[in-house]
């Protein structure tokens, strides 16, 4: 390790339903809460963060002031803060790359479903809104948070 080089954490940013643990519905998100929008765009702004493709389509366009990765088996060209990747170890790879030429100390996944499982083994933190809501989804967050002593 380099002196001073500090390696990036790993960390989910997920709004899911309680009960239920929905976080999307017809690739969608089934709410739009302002102030959680805020947190999340305070929290990820000028990291990198980790999405689907199905994610990055709902959301139409690269995240601003953010580096975007997006796992697909889709092969297509990448461009300013956007970077197509086909495997979890190819996002990490960029991941890391990324974080420490722009000095970020985190990179987030940002969902959707399949991506937070494929993820679960190595992640460090949540930042977690639970939204009391009775809703119907398709693609859920069902990972066990476990609090470790002193947090």
């Amino acid at each position: 390790m380099v002196a001073g080089l500090r390696m990036p954490s790993i960390s989910f940013v997920v709004a899911r339903s309680e009960p239920g643990h929905v976080i999307g519905c017809d690739n969608k998100l089934p709410w739009h809460l302002k102030t959680d929008l805020k947190h999340f765009k305070a929290v990820t702004s000028k990291h990198v963060v980790i999405m689907g493709r199905k994610t990055f389509e709902s959301i139409g366009k690269p995240l601003p002031n953010r580096i975007n990765i997006v796992m697909s088996g889709k092969a297509q060209n990448p461009s300013p803060n956007l970077y197509f990747v086909d495997s979890k170890n190819s996002a990490l790879y960029f991941a890391d790359l990324l974080s420490v030429m722009y000095s970020s100390q985190d990179v987030f996944v940002i969902g959707g479903g399949a991506v937070y499982e494929e993820f679960k083994q190595i992640f460090n933190k949540v930042y977690l809104t639970e939204v009391y809501a009775d809703v119907k989804g398709d693609a859920f967050f069902d990972t066990i948070l476990v609090l470790k002593a002193g947090n």
